[in-house]
């Protein structure tokens, strides 16, 4: 908040407030219900832990770290790991990942190999076959936000035609739904199936 012109302003809180409140909704959160915004200076000191003068107009919580409740974890949905790192060493092949919904459970975590080679990469996802396992998709549809000019020219490469000549950009942020199709075998899940806020 030390850094907004004029310093401490609560026009340029309450413009934070809004803008975030509205990309929260689109993804899933309840800003009213749950979120809180709590204006700072980390520099300064304001609002940390005790309250500050330079933010008088704000009668809600400090940020008081102690305070801060940990995310209700998606433990009831299907099990889906995904590996962040692939490191290969002399006794064998070790997978780093992150369990992003489900549980991991000792009896479930083996990968059979028959003779076949199984090549893991970073961004793969590792799922429960018995239960509700993770899909391909061939395409889906999603949210676009592009917040930088980028040449979004694509070509088909069935028939090599030309399908976008041109892209125009506005100067701020673009946003638009698109069918997204991709080039390589992808795992994607419906927003509101697996992450609800």
């Amino acid at each position: 908040m030390d850094a907004t012109i004029p310093g401490y302003s609560k026009r340029k809180y309450d413009e934070i407030v809004k803008s975030t409140s509205s990309y929260l909704r689109k993804i899933g959160y309840n800003p009213e219900a749950n979120i809180r915004f709590i204006p700072i200076s980390g520099l300064d000191g304001d609002n940390l832990i005790e309250r500050s003068t330079n933010l008088d107009w704000y009668s809600g919580p400090t940020l008081a770290l102690d305070q801060i409740q940990e995310p209700k974890r998606h433990s009831d949905k299907p099990m889906r790991l995904s590996f962040e790192d692939v490191k290969i060493g002399r006794i064998g092949t070790t997978a780093f990942g992150r369990v992003e919904t489900g549980i991991l459970k000792p009896d479930i975590v083996s990968i059979h190999m028959q003779k076949k080679k199984i090549d893991l990469k970073c961004g793969y996802v590792a799922s429960n076959s018995e239960d509700d396992p993770a899909n391909f998709a061939n395409s889906f549809v999603s949210q676009l936000e592009i917040i930088s000019k980028i040449d979004l020219t694509k070509s088909c490469e069935d028939d090599q035609e030309l399908i976008e000549k041109e892209t125009k950009f506005s100067e701020k942020v673009d946003v638009g739904i698109v069918k997204m199709v991709p080039d390589k075998p992808m795992v994607v899940e419906v927003f509101d199936t697996l992450y609800h806020y």
